[in-house]
């Protein structure tokens, strides 16, 4: 585990109130392997970890931009997850999904930022 993602690791357990240890990452690989918490791998390498049986299905949507991470509950994917078997024979597991774009915020920054013609 690089030092930037246990930085993250530990800043992200102590916002919540515990106490974080870097070396605990290996357990939570375990954990995520058998299903007891969930991870949120972003773009540059972090990794986010949830307690899986106390979440129903949820997404992420992840700015490039600025990196904020939205709660996203979303039952318009079930039928994505319909066609995709459909159409391949693969049955998708999108209970925690990640969904990578522009927030709305950083979109209006760039309009903003864009000079107009007169």
């Amino acid at each position: 585990m690089s030092s930037a993602l246990r930085t993250r690791y530990r800043a992200d357990l102590e916002q919540r109130g515990y106490q974080a240890d870097p070396g605990q990452a290996p357990a939570l690989e375990a954990l995520e392997a058998k299903g007891v918490v969930s991870a949120l791998r972003s773009r540059n390498g972090e990794t986010t970890y949830e307690w899986a049986p106390e979440r129903p299905a949820h997404h992420h949507l992840i700015c490039a931009v600025c990196g904020a991470v939205t709660e996203l509950d979303l039952d318009a994917l079930e039928p994505l997850a319909a066609e995709i078997e459909t159409r391949t024979g693969f049955q998708p597991d999108i209970r925690h999904l990640a969904i990578d774009g522009v927030c709305e915020g950083c979109r209006e920054d760039a309009r903003e930022a864009t000079p107009h013609a007169p």
